[in-house]
C-alpha cells in the first residue's frame, strides 16, 4: 500500500510539473507575441499599401525590397498593419474551435471523411502533406484534424444544399468575414508584387478571376499528443499554389532556410505570416521560393519540449484552376520552368496527399528525412 501510495503521489506530481511547464510555454509564447516582433522571419509594414496616409513611392519601395528579399531568401514573411480586424480573426477562430471540440461523429457528417481537399471536415489519419513532395509516397498521417471551405462561405447554408454545411450557419457569417478579409489581403500582395516584377497592376488579378478560383480557407487543430523523436505533426512540404497567408495561434511552425536549416516561426498576435508557394515560384521564374515549412508536435522552452494544442487558420491562394501560368522572364535571363495549368498541377499535388486513397497505413508520421533532421 506504501508503494501504491509513492507511486500515486509521483505521478500526481510529474503531472502537476507539467502542467506547470505548459503553462511557462504559453506565457513564453505570450510575451514573445505581444510585443510586436515575429520570431525567426522578416516582419514587414505594408501599411503603405493599406493607408493612403502612409502612402508615398518611398514607402511603397520599401514594401517591395523588403517583400522581394523575404521571398528570395526563404519565401516567408509577416505582415503587420495589414488592416484586418483582430475581432473578425477572433470570432472566426472561436468558432472553428467550438466545432471542433464537437464529437468525431458529428463532425463527419460534414464533407467526405476520407478525402483531403474536398470542402468539409477531415479526420486525423487521413492527410499526409509530405506525400505531395518528391520521394514521399511511403509518408504517414499527418497528427491534425480541419475544416475546409473550397469557395467564399455562404450567408445561408440552407440556400447551397450542394455544401456540407447545414447547420453552421453563425460560423458560416463569421468565416465569410473572414474570407473578405483575406481576399482584401490577397489583392495588396498581388499588387505588390506586380510593382516588383514590374508588370501591369491588374497581371495577376487577372489569373483569379472566373467561377473556379483557387482560393481555400482551412481552419486546423493540432491535437496535444505523446512526443516521440522524429515525428511530425505536419509533415515537410510547400504549398501548392500563390501566398498562403495564415494566422497562427501557438508555436511548432519551422520554415527552412537558405542554408537547409529548419528555424522557430512565432509571430505576434496582430502579424499574419505569407509565404509563396510552388506558382509564386513558378511565376516568378525561380527568383522567389516557394517556402519549405512543416510542423512540429511540441513547442520548446530551453532545452524542454512540451506538446501543447495548436489552431491555425490559414488562407490558401491561387489562379483560377483553368488559367495557365508561364514564368516571368527578365530581359536577358532563361526560361526554368515549363507553363502549367493550375488546377492540374494542384490536384497532381493533392492526390497523392489523401493517405486513404493511396492504400498507405494511416500510422501518424514518424519518418523524417536526412534533411529534417530537428534543429
Amino acid at each position: 500500500r506504501c508503494m501504491k501510495l509513492k507511486v500515486a503521489h509521483y505521478d500526481f506530481v510529474v503531472d502537476i510539473r507539467m502542467k506547470a511547464l505548459k503553462l511557462l510555454v504559453f506565457l513564453f509564447a505570450i510575451g514573445r507575441r505581444v510585443r510586436g516582433n515575429c520570431q525567426g522571419i522578416k516582419t514587414i509594414d505594408i501599411s503603405a499599401y493599406v493607408d493612403e496616409k502612409f502612402s508615398s513611392n518611398e514607402a511603397k519601395l520599401k514594401v517591395q525590397q523588403e517583400f522581394d528579399a523575404a521571398m528570395h531568401s526563404i519565401g516567408m514573411t509577416c505582415i503587420v498593419n495589414h488592416g484586418v480586424d483582430s475581432k473578425i480573426i477572433k470570432e472566426a477562430e472561436k468558432a472553428a474551435k467550438e466545432f471542433f471540440e464537437q464529437s468525431e461523429e458529428m463532425k463527419r457528417r460534414y464533407g467526405d471523411p476520407d478525402t483531403y481537399g474536398t470542402e468539409g471536415y477531415t479526420p486525423r489519419g487521413v492527410e499526409a502533406v509530405s506525400r505531395s513532395m518528391k520521394d514521399g509516397l511511403t509518408k504517414k498521417a499527418d497528427v491534425v484534424e480541419s475544416f475546409t471551405w473550397s469557395s467564399r462561405p455562404p450567408s445561408h447554408p440552407s440556400e447551397t444544399p450542394d455544401r456540407p454545411l447545414a447547420g453552421l450557419e453563425s460560423w458560416c457569417t463569421k468565416a465569410q468575414k473572414y474570407w473578405d478579409e483575406m481576399t482584401r489581403v490577397l489583392n495588396v500582395l498581388l499588387q505588390i508584387s506586380a510593382d516588383i516584377f514590374k508588370v501591369d497592376k491588374d497581371f495577376f488579378h487577372a489569373h483569379f478571376s472566373g467561377n473556379d478560383s483557387g482560393i481555400v480557407l482551412r481552419f486546423a487543430r493540432y491535437p496535444e499528443h505523446e512526443i516521440e523523436q522524429g515525428v511530425l505533426r505536419y509533415g515537410i512540404h510547400t504549398d501548392y499554389l500563390t501566398f498562403t497567408i495564415l494566422h497562427a495561434g501557438g508555436p511548432g511552425l519551422q520554415v527552412r532556410d537558405e542554408f537547409d536549416h529548419f528555424s522557430d516561426v512565432l509571430p505576434s498576435f496582430d502579424a499574419l505570416v505569407v509565404n509563396g508557394g510552388d506558382l509564386t515560384e513558378l511565376w516568378s521564374n525561380g527568383l522567389w521560393r516557394s517556402a519549405v515549412h512543416r510542423v512540429l508536435p511540441y513547442a520548446k522552452f530551453d532545452n524542454l519540449s512540451v506538446s501543447t494544442e495548436r489552431f491555425a487558420s490559414v488562407f490558401f491562394t491561387g489562379p483560377s484552376h483553368s488559367k495557365l501560368i508561364e514564368p516571368i522572364v527578365a530581359p536577358g535571363d532563361v526560361r526554368r520552368y515549363e507553363p502549367v495549368i493550375a488546377g492540374e498541377y494542384l490536384r497532381s499535388k493533392l492526390d497523392p496527399t489523401t493517405v486513404t486513397m493511396n492504400n498507405v497505413d494511416n500510422e501518424y508520421d514518424k519518418s523524417c528525412s536526412s534533411s529534417s533532421s530537428f534543429s
